[in-house]
């Protein structure tokens, strides 16, 4: 056992990385979604739609930052000369996944919006796509469009796409 975990230390670690990640987006989510009690503010009122646009908006803002932190890291690690060639290999491809990810994401959500499956959210992960929405439930046509749009965006077979509907009680 010990020798199979020190040779496949690297991919260990790796999957552990991704694991964290995708674990930190989905319970970062929630959060995102929550709305903070303002007691003692006199605030213009906000449509529901309009408060998980925003928190769609804040969880996007929220996920362009760990990416950059993300990529600034690897782009160190790239850039030391300590490591061996494994190990830097793995780092650019887990740089290369984590770009390819980000603008599978964007161009997902874009898609989605056009086709007025909005506001959403499109995770990215290893095979996996989670799709978070705002209407209650979805038709049998637009789950085939956006089953479609998953697998034309971003290769992952419907087998591998999550939705969530938020249902804010207007769609």
């Amino acid at each position: 056992m010990r020798a199979w975990i020190t040779r496949y230390k690297r991919w260990l670690l790796w999957a552990a990385g991704m694991l964290a990640l995708c674990v930190g987006a989905l319970w970062i989510l929630p959060a995102a979604l929550e709305r903070p009690a303002q007691e003692g503010l006199s605030l213009p009122v906000l449509t529901a739609a309009q408060e998980e646009a925003d928190a769609f908006e804040r969880f996007r803002q929220q996920r362009e930052e760990e990416r950059k932190a993300d990529r600034a890291s690897l782009e160190k690690l790239l850039e030391r000369d300590d490591l061996d060639a494994q190990t830097l290999e793995d780092a650019a491809a887990a740089l290369q996944r984590l770009v390819t990810w980000n603008e599978e994401e964007l161009a997902l959500e874009g898609a989605l919006t056009k086709s007025r499956i909005s506001p959403c959210l499109a995770v990215r992960s290893e095979g996996m796509v989670t799709v978070v929405t705002q209407k209650d439930s979805l038709s049998e046509g637009e789950s085939a469009l956006l089953l479609t749009l998953c697998e034309a965006h971003t290769g992952v077979s419907p087998e591998g796409v999550k939705v969530i509907c938020t249902g804010d009680g207007t769609n």
